[in-house]
């Protein structure tokens, strides 16, 4: 009867063996995933979905449970590989269209997915509330890029693009640039011209001044209190409306000076951005981001569609009014300029040189056999008669190698605002069919485009 008893234990007990080695194998492939790929295993219990985060009762693919896609063979950087996905603020008038050019050829390129509001140009301030509005990921797919002009809302976005997963950015420019800029793409120093009788004749620095004046009674900064800052204020300081100047400086509240409440807001941006990228250095910039993100060299590529020589130059009286009254963007612009100074430090002065100096190389040269330089000044000369640039500024047309050679040409050529169109399209039909969408060019449509792009993408 022992005998018997024994055989019939033996099966049970080398059971309970395997049963306790499976386990040990399994804990110890935890550990090892969870080492390369973080995860919450509480999050996974309390979630059956963890593809979706329910927010308010709306589900939406859960941008830090990462699918490792696309052409990732290049990148051997394990950091790089998870920070993928991208949180661009795209600012007003400060080249933010060109770096966004960039990041939506590079989504293209190896099959991401956009967040943003379908078919139009802004999102304005993304709240949860609103998520349903937005353009859903494909099926199973999280959100990897965010490049649509939008305000900052660090609540939405800390939810949308995890910390730990994704490169928070934004660009800046000097004030003093960027105020040119906008006066002139808003129309403001038309509108100023038509309020006075002679004002054909004004120079464009007298119309700026007369712009300018009035905002003395309200951004004046060396009179300001610590009262919270007028409407019109921030209306002149752009920048700060884009970066959520009323959201942090509200945690604050008026219980310091408002140049405390500056360096303060200042830290929380630092804190916030991974990288500030600065109009000015654009090329060293593009660099830095692509040695963070463990990028190749014609991932930043960038096409200039309406070079100005020479820009229009202001007095130092006038610069200095500016400045004045801009001046919470001139201290963001400094610290900023500065805090890129310390990431080429971090990386390597050598290298960014070097890097800067090869890319500007490859971006001429990519330049010249995209655009037909012979022919391009004529035909837009008149539309820019009234600007200060004058005829000085060029509108190229694209040559034929740029229309049909490399695709990458007619793409970044694309008007910004196309852009949000052509992914929605895209996402929406989750297999990257989608109905004919002609670009600028005639005759060449967006599936055209999209198919030789992934082409060139696959090859070796």
């Amino acid at each position: 009867m022992n005998s018997s008893r024994q055989q019939n234990d033996i099966p049970i007990y080398r059971k309970k063996k395997n049963l306790v080695i499976l386990l040990v194998l399994a804990t110890v492939t935890v550990l090892v995933l969870n080492e390369y790929y973080p995860f919450d295993l509480y999050s996974i219990l309390d979630n059956p979905h963890p593809n979706l985060i329910n927010f308010d009762g709306v589900k939406i693919p859960n941008p830090s449970n990462n699918d490792q896609r696309g052409n990732e063979s290049r990148h051997h950087d394990l950091t790089a590989i998870k920070k993928r996905n991208i949180m661009f603020t795209k600012t007003g008038k400060t080249g933010g269209s060109t770096i966004g050019s960039i990041l939506y050829l590079y989504g293209f390129r190896n099959n991401l997915n956009f967040l943003l509001y379908p078919y139009v140009n802004h999102m304005r301030r993304p709240e949860l509330k609103d998520i349903k509005s937005l353009l859903p990921p494909r099926p199973g797919q999280e959100y990897n890029i965010q490049t649509q002009h939008s305000f900052f809302n660090p609540d939405f976005e800390h939810k949308v693009f995890p910390k730990d997963r994704s490169l928070y950015t934004t660009v800046v420019r000097s004030p003093v640039g960027r105020f040119r800029s906008h006066l002139v793409y808003t129309g403001s120093d038309k509108k100023e011209r038509s309020k006075h009788e002679d004002g054909d004749k004004l120079s464009f620095e007298e119309v700026s001044n007369l712009y300018l004046d009035q905002f003395v009674p309200t951004c004046n900064f060396s009179a300001l209190s610590v009262e919270p800052l007028h409407k019109s204020c921030i209306k002149l300081n752009i920048l700060l409306q884009y970066l959520s100047w009323s959201h942090f400086t509200a945690l604050l509240g008026n219980h310091t000076t408002l140049q405390e409440r500056v360096d303060l807001y200042i830290q929380m941006l630092d804190k916030e951005y991974d990288l500030v990228m600065i109009t000015d250095r654009m090329d060293e910039s593009l660099v830095v981001l692509k040695e963070m993100m463990g990028w190749e060299m014609r991932d930043i590529l960038y096409l200039r569609k309406k070079p100005s020589p020479e820009n229009p130059r202001y007095s130092a009286a006038t610069e200095e009014r500016i400045v004045d009254l801009l001046n919470i963007e001139h201290q963001i612009f400094n610290y900023f300029n500065a805090k890129l100074d310390s990431h080429i430090d971090h990386l390597g002065k050598d290298l960014i040189r070097n890097s800067v100096s090869e890319f500007k190389e490859m971006r001429e040269g990519f330049e010249n056999r995209c655009f037909n330089k012979e022919a391009g000044k004529t035909p837009s000369c008149k539309k820019y008669t009234d600007s200060p640039w004058g005829c000085n500024i060029v509108d190229w047309e694209l040559s034929e190698y740029g229309k049909t050679g490399d695709l990458s040409c007619t793409f970044l050529y694309t008007r910004f605002s196309d852009y949000s169109k052509v992914v929605s399209d895209l996402q929406l039909s989750h297999d990257y069919t989608v109905r004919d969408f002609k670009y600028r060019t005639e005759g060449l449509k967006l599936k055209d485009v999209v198919e030789r792009l992934r082409n060139e993408t696959k090859q070796p």
